[in-house]
């Protein structure tokens, strides 16, 4: 028995294991499917992490219903490239792809091809509370990501600059 628990057969397994290619491949079957079970009255999905800060706390459950495709400031699920589920704050489009960041995130997440997408965030439950996805919450996300995204400019601008 190899590493990985598979009696023989080591290269008939060993390039698609570490495939990006198929890794997507998964990601965008997970993603269809759920998209699918997300259309009509949408699919509850439970929240883990704190990357959403205060806007969808961990142990929290969301409502997604498939859309057509993310706007700015709205919150979405999709599925990141080794096919699991993510549930952050659409940011930007860049060259056909969306750009997600988790509210409470310094970063944001790697671009999002359009196959990957499951549906947009249309309820919260908290415990025995429900609501909708806040705005003001999305305007503060949004300037913040902005923000962010400017310090980073400055400081390359900076650094180049003083390289010389």
């Amino acid at each position: 028995m190899n590493g990985d628990g598979v009696d023989g057969d080591e290269d008939k397994y060993e390039g698609s294991r570490e495939d990006p290619h198929s890794r997507d491949v998964a990601a965008e079957v997970v993603a269809r499917l759920l998209r699918g079970r997300a259309g009509g009255d949408g699919v509850w999905l439970d929240v883990a992490g704190d990357s959403m800060g205060k806007a969808l706390p961990g142990g929290s459950r969301v409502l997604v219903r498939a859309a057509g495709r993310p706007r700015l400031g709205q919150v979405w699920a999709f599925c990141d490239a080794g096919g699991q589920i993510m549930v952050h704050r659409h940011l930007r489009r860049r060259a056909g792809r969306h750009v997600f960041g988790g509210d409470a995130n310094a970063f944001t997440d790697p671009a999002v091809p359009p196959e990957r997408l499951i549906g947009r965030v249309i309820a919260v439950e908290v415990g025995s509370r429900r609501h909708t996805p806040s705005r003001t919450l999305a305007c503060w996300a949004v300037l913040r990501a902005g923000s962010r995204a400017l310090i980073r400019r400055v400081r390359a601008l900076l650094t180049t600059v003083g390289a010389r």
